[in-house]
């Protein structure tokens, strides 16, 4: 499986977007699966904009959109780094974010998956 510095390259040296948009399928599903029974706020806030900037750079009809696949990989890297959010004085911003699971976050990459 291909990192995120990785994929950064094949975005900035203009490699096959096929291989970028699954590199990073792939990577998405990995850590939400590691993170599946430890999803915070902001966590889940993180790869559900990774997951709609993916979906921006496959469903744009102007393309390539490069730029959404670098917002795309910045809030993975935040998502994977992001420290747990259990303070006790923390409040949602927006409870729909709240509520999404991790079961519909990896339906929603593998549904854009049918579009590479």
């Amino acid at each position: 499986m291909r990192d995120i510095a990785t994929l950064l390259q094949l975005i900035d040296h203009h490699g096959d977007l096929t291989e970028i948009r699954t590199g990073i399928a792939d990577l998405i599903a990995h850590h939400l699966e590691a993170k599946r029974h430890a999803l915070g706020y902001w966590q889940t806030a993180h790869f559900t904009n990774a997951i709609g900037s993916l979906s921006v750079n496959v469903h744009s009809p102007r393309q390539p959109t490069r730029l959404c696949l670098k917002s795309c990989l910045a809030d993975l890297a935040k998502a994977i780094d992001m420290i747990d959010d259990n303070d006790a004085a923390f409040t949602p911003r927006k409870q729909s974010a709240k509520a999404l699971t991790y079961e519909q976050l990896l339906h929603a990459i593998e549904a854009l998956r049918k579009h590479f």
